[in-house]
């Protein structure tokens, strides 16, 4: 008979390996996955069985003679006796590593040296004694030597480091780090044109991250407020009467403005008889004029009067020149003047002295007042977070408020008419929190009427000949 063979698996017809799920289900892994579980066992038993030594691997089996321990001798049972109890116990045992994986945390355990006990000004104090007696340390001699050793190293691998001769590809191939920057620069949304054209020509093509300011919330409103209990379908009394108090609240105060703009306005000017109307544009017409404003005619008079008599003051009173004696006195006048601010200002300074304990008092009260401003300015900025900032020209206004009279109110949902905007709504409440501002409706400017003319140089020769005029437009007959 021939010798039988042993065949491997039969390979499935019509199997796909072109994607990665294809791949993983048709590839047969196991005899990688026992290699790896071996590996692990190994690495848990204490590394590969080839790297240890035949010590750790195999036992050297001696004599029954030296193992038996009923004709042991005395001695040999004390020492037996000995090793015993220097053994930890059992329980103990089973907390002590017996894997030969290596610990995680290498520093567990470890001492520190006398040198890194001893006090660091001593050492310091030390080291400069020793370089100055000229003693150089082994391990300095031992540093000098690996950076010179380095610095070779590193001249030697110069050309390598400027060719970018690579071994590790660690970096796109296609793309260049300098393009790439400028296409972060150029999409950048939050720098302007002018910003992006100067660091593009310096150079400087860092990525710009935009403000920490813009990412924090501006508001301390809730996106979606719950509304008023009133606004239900089936409303308590109290809650419903809440609801019609607060909008007509809104009514009166609305009221008012419209009245004070009106008192303001209309109100302020009382209404005059034509008549007097009359009588008031002559005066006002006739302010300035000195023959018909008789107020003017009698100031102009005055006037006249008094520049005559000022003139006349003037030509009484000669320019005298001061004396000597006089310039002299002056200056003493002036000199003493001046001491007796000096000696005001020392005493002064001598009387601030007993002022102390009221100068004390007022420092301590200025303090406090300080204390009051900041600690008010910080609940004025908390109250400000929960209203609506100005963003615009255009001041923010509250929507209506939803409500239904009692009439209204029919008790089910089925024959509820919706009251209010969820658009709207929504659209307020972005505008309460800050996200954009405050605005109104465009408004379409009307299209500007064409105005149409004919001229004449393009009408023809009959019409001018029905008007009587020339292709100039001037008529014929005068010339």
């Amino acid at each position: 008979m021939a010798p039988t063979v042993e065949k491997g698996p039969k390979k499935a017809k019509g199997i796909s390996k072109k994607g990665k799920k294809g791949w993983r289900k048709n590839v047969d892994i196991e005899k990688v996955e026992e290699y790896l579980e071996d590996k692990r066992l190994e690495e848990r038993l204490g590394g590969a069985f080839k790297d240890r030594p035949d010590a750790d691997l195999f036992t050297i089996d001696k004599d029954a003679e030296e193992t038996d321990r009923i004709d042991r001798p005395e001695t040999d049972r004390k020492t037996w006796r000995k090793i015993r109890e220097s053994k930890p116990l059992k329980c103990f045992q089973h907390l002590e590593i017996k894997t030969g994986v290596a610990d995680p945390i290498k520093k567990r355990n470890r001492r520190k040296t006398p040198a890194e006990r001893r006090n660091l000004s001593i050492r310091d104090e030390k080291e400069k004694a020793l370089i100055q007696s000229g003693v150089v340390k082994a391990k300095t001699k031992l540093q000098k030597k690996h950076r010179e050793l380095e610095s070779l190293k590193k001249s030697a691998s110069e050309l390598e480091r400027t060719t970018r001769r690579r071994t590790e590809f660690d970096f796109d191939l296609w793309t260049d780090p300098e393009v790439k920057a400028a296409k972060e620069i150029n999409d950048n949304e939050w720098l302007s044109l002018n910003a992006k054209n100067q660091s593009l020509k310096i150079g400087h093509l860092q990525k710009i991250n935009p403000p920490e300011d813009l990412l924090e919330l501006r508001s301390d409103l809730k996106a979606v407020e719950i509304p008023h209990s009133g606004s239900s379908y089936n409303p308590s009394l109290k809650d419903h009467q809440d609801l019609l108090w607060k909008a007509a609240i809104v009514e009166i105060n609305k009221d008012k403005a419209e009245h004070k703009i009106e008192y303001h306005t209309t109100k302020m000017f009382s209404k005059l008889d034509q008549a007097t109307i009359k009588k008031n544009w002559i005066e006002e017409m006739s302010e300035g004029v000195p023959k018909l404003d008789k107020s003017m005619a009698e100031e102009t008079e005055e006037n006249v009067v008094i520049e005559e008599e000022e003139d006349e003051d003037e030509e009484a009173k000669m320019f005298k020149p001061k004396n000597k004696k006089q310039k002299n006195r002056e200056k003493r006048e002036k000199y003493e003047e001046n001491l007796k601010k000096a000696e005001d200002e020392e005493k002064k300074k001598f009387q601030d002295v007993f002022k102390l304990r009221s100068m004390r008092k007022d420092f301590a009260l200025g303090d406090q007042k300080s204390a009051l401003r900041s600690k008010i300015k910080e609940v004025k900025k908390l109250e400000k977070r929960s209203l609506p900032a100005v963003l615009s020209g255009v001041k923010y206004e509250e929507g209506e408020i939803p409500l239904k009279l009692g009439e209204e109110l029919t008790g089910n949902l089925r024959t509820l008419k919706p009251e209010g905007n969820l658009l709207e709504d929504r659209f307020k409440s972005m505008q309460a929190r800050n996200i954009f501002e405050t605005r109104t409706k465009p408004k379409c400017p009307k299209a500007k009427r064409i105005k149409k003319v004919e001229k004449r140089s393009y009408k023809m020769g009959f019409a001018f000949e029905k008007t009587g005029l020339d292709k100039k437009g001037k008529n014929k007959t005068r010339r």
